[in-house]
C-alpha cells in the first residue's frame, strides 16, 4: 500500500468529531464546506481510521458519484452488504486524490472502491439493515458523503424516509455523520419544515486547511527532493488557489517531478488553467448586471451584501433610485441555488473559491 506522504492528519478535528458522537452530545452531524475542501480526505483518512481503532464499524458511501441515476438501489445495497460483511467501502475515492487503496478491513492511509456483489435476494429496507446493525456488538459510525445530492435526484422520497426512520429509532447505537458542499441542497435536506430530515443533525462548518498544511507541504517536499520551498510563499499561493487542498497538492506535486522550477513560475500557469478549465468566463456571461455587482461585493469582503450601504453603492452603480432587502435577498437565493454563491456563519461568499479568484484578476 503505498502511503500519502502529502495528506495532512487533522487528529484534533477527527478526536472532536468522534467525542460528540461517543460522548452522546450528538447521534447526528453535518459537516459542510463546498467542493474539493477536503471533506472526503478527511472521512476517510482521519475519522475513519480513528473511529475504527476506537472499537467502531465504519461505513462509508458517496451520494456523488452516481452518473448512472441508480442511488436508490446502490446505496440500500451497500449498507445491507456491509451489515452482512462490514468489508465493503461503497462507491468510488479515487478524487481523493487517485492513489488511496484499502481492500476489505479498513486501514488509516486508504480506500480501494469496490462494487457489491450482486444479491440474490431483495435487498432489504434502508430502516430495516440499521436494525440489523443496531443489534450487533460494535457501535456503528455511517459517513455520508454529499447527502444533499439525495434532495436533487428522483425517485429516493422512500430511501430518505427509511434512512430518516431507521436513524430515528437506533440513534444510541448507530451515528452518522452527513457531509454537504451546497448550502441550498442542505436546507433542502436539513432546513425547511417539510424536510425530510428537519433539524435532525447538529450542523458544522468543516474548517478551512490553515498555514500548518502548508508547513507540511513544504516539509514533505524537502524531504523528497531535498530543496527548499518558502512556507510563506507556499501559504501565499494556497491562499490565491481559494485555499482548495486539492490545488495545492498538484502544484507540490508538479514541483516535485520538476524540483528546478520555482512557486513562482508553477503559480501562473496554475491559476490559468483553473480559470480556463471551469467555465467562468462562459458562467459570468450567463448572470445579470445585478448579480455580477453582488458577486463583485462579495469577492471584494462584503458578508452582508444586503445591508443599507451595499444597497444603496449597488443601486448607484445600477442607475436606479433604490434596491430593497427583499430585491437583494430574492438575487442571492437564485445564486444560492445555482450554487454560485453560499452563505455560511460569517456570511456570504462564493460556493467556489477560484470564481472569486478569477473574478479579481478581472478588475
Amino acid at each position: 500500500m503505498t502511503p500519502d506522504y502529502l495528506h495532512y492528519p487533522r487528529e484534533q478535528l477527527a478526536q472532536s468529531v468522534l467525542h460528540m458522537l461517543t460522548a452522546g452530545l450528538s447521534s447526528a452531524l453535518t459537516l459542510f464546506a463546498p467542493r474539493r475542501m477536503g471533506k472526503t480526505e478527511f472521512l476517510v483518512k482521519d475519522l475513519l481510521p480513528l473511529a475504527e481503532s476506537n472499537g467502531w464499524r465504519v461505513f462509508y458511501f458517496s451520494f456523488m458519484e452516481d452518473d448512472a441515476g441508480e442511488i436508490a438501489k446502490a446505496f440500500p445495497a451497500a449498507l445491507a452488504d456491509f451489515a452482512q460483511s462490514g468489508r465493503w467501502i461503497a462507491k468510488t475515492v479515487s478524487k481523493i486524490a487517485g492513489r488511496v487503496k484499502i481492500k476489505g478491513t479498513f486501514g488509516p492511509a486508504s480506500v480501494e472502491a469496490m462494487q457489491g456483489p450482486a444479491a440474490a435476494t431483495a435487498t432489504p429496507t434502508v430502516s430495516g439493515t440499521i436494525a440489523t446493525l443496531a443489534q450487533q456488538k460494535r457501535p456503528v459510525l455511517l459517513l455520508l458523503d454529499e447527502i444533499q445530492e439525495l434532495a436533487r435526484k428522483p425517485g429516493t422520497a422512500g430511501l430518505v424516509a427509511s434512512l430518516r426512520t431507521g436513524l430515528d429509532l437506533h440513534k444510541d447505537q448507530v451515528k452518522v455523520i452527513f457531509t454537504g458542499s451546497s448550502q441550498a441542497g442542505l436546507r433542502a435536506m436539513f432546513g425547511d419544515a417539510k424536510a425530510p430530515f428537519f433539524h435532525f443533525a447538529t450542523m458544522i462548518d468543516f474548517p478551512p486547511l490553515d498555514e500548518g498544511f502548508t508547513r507540511h507541504l513544504a516539509d514533505v517536499f524537502k524531504q523528497i527532493t531535498r530543496h527548499e520551498l518558502s512556507e510563506a510563499e507556499l501559504w501565499e499561493a494556497f491562499q490565491q488557489l481559494g485555499r482548495v487542498p486539492l490545488h495545492i497538492r498538484a502544484m507540490v506535486e508538479e514541483l516535485v517531478l520538476n524540483p528546478g522550477r520555482t512557486l513562482a513560475e508553477a503559480l501562473p500557469g496554475r491559476l490559468a488553467m483553473l480559470a480556463d478549465t471551469s467555465g467562468y468566463e462562459r458562467q459570468w456571461q450567463e448572470l445579470t448586471a445585478l448579480d455580477r455587482l453582488l458577486l463583485h461585493a462579495i469577492a471584494s469582503g462584503e458578508s452582508r451584501p444586503y445591508g443599507q450601504e451595499c444597497r444603496a453603492r449597488l443601486a448607484e452603480a445600477l442607475g436606479v433610485e433604490t434596491l430593497s432587502t427583499s430585491n437583494m435577498q430574492a438575487v442571492l437565493r437564485k445564486l444560492e441555488r445555482r450554487d454560485v454563491a453560499t452563505k455560511d456563519a460569517s456570511g456570504w461568499r462564493f460556493s467556489d473559491p477560484n470564481f472569486a479568484e478569477w473574478l479579481k484578476t478581472q478588475e
